[in-house]
């Protein structure tokens, strides 16, 4: 390659990074701006999302290409030498290629395979976020012991994680025997398959990762299939798949070291007749275990336990009700969704959401009003409101109006939408005109902008 050549290369690189890290800058602070229209507190926890995401992007595609590198480079040193046939004249003339061009194009593959694999990595954030909090319902499955909050936060994470490394070991594998039978280290002599022992070593190692990988979806599937459960299923049955899966997972430990010592001794028959008794394993345990296992009747306390789960994992406690389920409280004409959000604003506040609902009280069911509003100028940045008497006027002393301060604000994906202020973002500034230009605002509604595909929820600690 020529210096003009290399010049133009990296001139080129530079300016496609440019344009990502300018488009990057344009969606974080487009986000951003929007979100202020809420409160500062919005703006602050939807511009943390965000990084959170592209931080689990980065950090996924950053091992995935260390990975694929570490691979690549290690089938170059295995290589003595590579070849190009160039033709000279009538004749065509072996011409090797030099190492270096070998390690670039290794890290190049490395590159180009770690951004397809870590690319997407950051709709793993709420699951990781939920995680980290932690949930506790307190009621414990019966089979594994572990409480319910287990399947709902940790579980998800666990999954993910599983599938990640899967992904890294069946691309490697892939990978390096394509490249291994292309350069010679895995080849066709007299009717057999011969792999020459640097080539072998490495095929080993992954092939026996590979099968340490099986063991562990085999202990991660009946949480999986707990998880994934509609209603309750005897226990005999939930027994059976359990035994099945420890099963599973002893095949794949002994595929495991069957793997390890054809990598070291070169017993390609071991090898081949340890995994068509591992795959046949894996149908029955998937396949054939739960066809045969499943039951014949629904369990008698089926709806039983469904309603007392759905109870411990909302909440929900009974509440003896006097008034007929159908009895609807009066109609009022004081107050709607529009005339709550122009008081609200005429007081220098944002009201983002409003609901109504109804209190009961002895036999009499009334009308009430849920606000949420925001405050920047004094007080707590969030309050809740509860007004009782959709007839009266609002007023701060007035008795019918229960105020709760919110200090802090979180965030949630899916949670109800708040309405962000009539105002909109200012376009005050080159800068700023320039960045919500190449943002998203143009394709999206200003309050999902303001998001960033969240929602923002408060409550009292």
């Amino acid at each position: 390659m020529t210096p003009r050549a290399r010049r133009l290369l990296a001139v080129g690189g530079a300016v496609v990074v440019l344009l990502i890290l300018g488009r990057l800058l344009a969606v974080l602070l487009t986000a951003r701006w929007w979100a202020a229209a809420i409160s500062d507190a919005a703006a602050q926890a939807v511009s943390e999302w965000m990084l959170l995401g592209w931080m689990l992007e980065l950090a996924a595609i950053a091992v995935a290409a260390a990975w694929f590198i570490a691979h690549a480079l290690w089938v170059v040193r295995g290589i003595a030498s590579v070849t190009l046939a160039q033709r000279v004249g009538e004749e065509e003339i072996p011409v090797a290629i030099s190492p270096r061009a070998l390690t670039l194009w290794a890290v190049g593959m490395g590159l180009l395979l770690g951004g397809m694999t870590g690319t997407g990595a950051r709709s793993w954030r709420a699951p990781i976020a939920l995680a980290w909090q932690g949930l506790r319902f307190g009621r414990p499955e019966p089979i594994s012991g572990a409480d319910l909050g287990t399947f709902v936060a940790q579980l998800p994470v666990w999954e993910i994680g599983y599938d990640y490394f899967v992904t890294l070991v069946v691309l490697a594998l892939a990978m390096i025997t394509l490249l291994y039978t292309i350069t010679g280290g895995i080849r066709r002599q007299g009717g057999q398959l011969v792999v020459h022992p640097h080539s072998r070593y490495h095929l080993g190692a992954l092939i026996t990762l590979l099968a340490i990988a099986v063991g562990v979806g085999a202990m991660l599937h009946p949480w999986l299939a707990v998880a994934a459960m509609q209603e309750p299923l005897p226990m005999v049955v939930l027994s059976v798949r359990e035994l099945a899966s420890q099963a599973l997972m002893g095949a794949a430990i002994a595929v495991a070291v069957m793997s390890a010592t054809w990598a070291l001794r070169g017993r390609t028959s071991l090898l081949l007749a340890g995994w068509i008794v591992l795959g046949a394993a894996m149908a029955v345990e998937r396949w054939l275990v739960p066809a045969m296992s499943e039951p014949t009747a629904p369990v008698a306390t089926a709806d039983a336990e469904i309603r007392a789960a759905t109870a411990d994992a909302w909440g929900l406690n009974p509440v003896a009700a006097t008034a007929a389920p159908d009895t609807l409280p009066p109609v009022t004409g004081r107050w709607d969704q529009t005339s709550l959000r122009r008081l609200v604003d005429g007081q220098g506040a944002t009201l983002l959401v409003a609901t109504p609902g109804r209190e009961l009280h002895g036999d009499t069911v009334s009308a009430v009003w849920h606000l949420a509003i925001a405050r920047s100028a004094r007080g707590p940045a969030f309050e809740a409101i509860t007004v009782r008497d959709a007839r009266a006027p609002l007023q701060d002393s007035s008795s019918i109006v229960t105020r709760i301060g919110l200090d802090r604000v979180r965030v949630r994906p899916g949670a109800p939408e708040w309405q962000a202020t009539a105002t909109g973002v200012s376009t005050s500034g080159v800068f700023r005109r320039v960045m919500l230009a190449w943002g998203p605002s143009g394709r999206w509604s200003p309050a999902a902008v303001a998001l960033g595909k969240c929602r923002l929820v408060a409550r009292p600690e």
